[in-house]
């Protein structure tokens, strides 16, 4: 207890228990003389916290931060990032990086003055932006855990504040047919960027989520077994997939090809895995005709990256394999996940009423 050095920082971090609970983090320096004056600093705020009931208050944007902070090396990170600079509001253009401007909460507004108002006006603006209702509700969930790693902090909240629920109406689930699926591969072939191509195949024949595949590291891979070890951050799991001949083809040639790079899907800049970048496998669906207007009125639903995960999961359901199994292959927490496919399980009693209407 008191302070300790982590492998991952040259900062010294502040490490002690008040009544039980234990309170951990950075003092920002890497002097020890200084950093013992931040941990005692720490130590007489909890002791007012626990002991008088009187708590630290913290701007949004600094608790933003620490809530951003440890999932930096997630899969699922840059999802994270762009709900919380959206929270901030801003976004960054997809090119430049410069920041646009959107509506969100004051980054300097000390955290326990936002109100439930604050909250149901930031949701109405997301809505005349045109954001879909899933992502406003992931925005929303982001927000849910911001405050509760305050309250777990001890710092200042607002006792009364709500944050809404967002409703998301079911759609029905788009999956790609044999054909459909060629036309959208024939596209990618012609994608400026050929990853799109073996990207889209890792996904159709394994129904990895994007992150999942996209952060994929050679380590994680067996040729010889044709396996591959994925993490699954979103659910905390872990399963062993086995490769498809197509996929085994396209990951031999990947592999014998891949230099030094740590990941299968590099990014532009070859520093580190690809990025969240959705556009090519998207557009390629828009050229194949797959998001035509007739189409998705007839389907329910556009076409998306996350399309083909439910591609995988669909023809499994459809051959006859249980939710069960399914759910395994593709890391989903619990059974009413996969549950979305079970109207595609073989219907035998469908079946039987037919064999009694022949008779």
């Amino acid at each position: 207890m008191g302070l300790v050095k982590r492998s991952d920082s040259k900062n010294w971090y502040y490490q002690f228990q008040v009544e039980g609970k234990t309170y951990l983090g950075s003092t920002r320096t890497t002097s020890k003389a200084k950093a013992a004056k931040v941990e005692q600093k720490k130590r007489n705020e909890v002791h007012a916290q626990v002991m008088m009931g009187e708590y630290e208050p913290i701007t949004f944007a600094e608790i933003v931060k620490l809530h951003m902070v440890p999932r930096q090396k997630m899969a699922s990170y840059q999802n994270v990032q762009a709900c919380c600079h959206r929270l901030l509001g801003y976004k960054l253009d997809s090119k430049t990086s410069a920041k646009i401007k959107v509506g969100g909460l004051q980054p300097g507004t000390l955290l326990h003055k936002i109100s439930t108002a604050d909250i149901e006006r930031l949701v109405e603006t997301r809505a005349r932006e045109g954001y879909a209702p899933q992502t406003i509700k992931h925005e929303m969930s982001n927000l849910r855990q911001i405050i509760q790693l305050a309250t777990k902090l001890g710092y200042k909240t607002n006792p009364k504040l709500e944050i809404p629920s967002v409703k998301v109406s079911r759609t029905r689930i788009r999956y790609l047919s044999k054909s459909e699926e060629d036309l959208l591969l024939a596209e990618l072939k012609l994608s400026k960027k050929a990853d799109n191509y073996d990207f889209a195949l890792l996904l159709l024949d394994t129904g990895m989520r994007y992150m999942e595949a996209a952060a994929l590291p050679w380590t994680s891979v067996d040729m010889d077994s044709r396996t591959m070890t994925v993490f699954r951050s979103k659910v905390n799991n872990q399963s062993n997939i086995m490769m498809t001949d197509r996929v085994f083809k396209m990951m031999k040639r990947r592999f014998d090809n891949r230099d030094s790079n740590r990941y299968v899907f590099m990014s532009n800049d070859g520093k580190t895995h690809r990025k969240y970048t959705r556009d090519g496998i998207n557009n390629a669906f828009d050229r194949a005709g797959l998001n035509s207007a007739q189409m998705i009125k007839e389907k329910g639903s556009k076409a998306t990256t996350h399309t083909l995960r439910h591609t995988f999961c669909s023809r499994l359901a459809q051959a006859g394999m249980s939710l069960y199994e399914i759910g395994q292959l593709v890391g989903h927490a619990d059974v009413q996940s996969t549950a979305i496919y079970s109207h595609l399980c073989p219907n035998t009693a469908s079946k039987k009423a037919i064999d009694i209407l022949n008779r």
